[in-house]
């Protein structure tokens, strides 16, 4: 601020809490409109109170609905005990802060990606207690708010069962059967 002069703030589809004068001020924008302006003017302090030309600030809506996240080819079932890399798509937006969670905290461990810092790893677990679906899931924080949680979710194929059936090798008879039970969502692939 200069000597004798008072900022003066204005804004356009939000409301100033507090006072409208001083360095700074604090708004609350209107949440259904889509464009905002705030604006600044000097007053002066004698009597006259006179006002210079505005400066105007136009202040762009952030929509953390365009942030994603992508697994790799956009895939979503993987084997146990693998590892795969996910990516946030920020789409420009440049959050406060960021971090990565497994909806199922032992469906596997999350590892930093060494050279892409939005990108994570995930290390796959086996699968434990049948539970073969989880999401992992990026949690963004902007504008003082609280995380917005963005889910993919992940599968853990389901391994063959294989059982044998019978007793003893016999001399003269090495046959032993075998029973492989396949997974529903198992429609193709090699058994060795």
């Amino acid at each position: 601020t200069n000597a004798g002069f008072i900022p003066v703030w204005s804004v356009t589809n939000g409301t100033i809490q507090g006072s409208n004068t001083g360095s700074s001020v604090t708004v609350i924008f209107n949440a259904n409109a889509t464009n905002y302006t705030v604006s600044v003017q000097n007053r002066t302090t004698g009597g006259l109170g006179c006002l210079s030309a505005p400066i105007n600030y136009s202040v762009q809506k952030v929509d953390l609905s365009t942030i994603s996240v992508s697994g790799p080819a956009g895939q979503s079932v993987f084997c146990p005990n693998s590892s795969a890399t996910f990516v946030a798509n920020f789409n420009g937006i440049v959050p406060d802060d960021f971090y990565w969670t497994l909806g199922n905290s032992n469906f596997g461990s999350l590892l930093p990606h060494p050279t892409d810092p939005n990108s994570i790893i995930v290390s796959f677990n086996e699968i434990s207690s049948g539970n073969s679906v989880s999401n992992l899931i990026l949690n963004v924080v902007k504008c003082g708010q609280p995380p917005l949680q963005i889910p993919y979710q992940v599968t853990l194929q389901t391994l063959p069962v294989i059982s044998m059936v019978g007793g003893d090798i016999c001399e003269g008879n090495p046959t032993i059967n075998v029973v492989v039970n396949v997974p529903a969502n198992v429609n193709s692939g090699q058994l060795t």
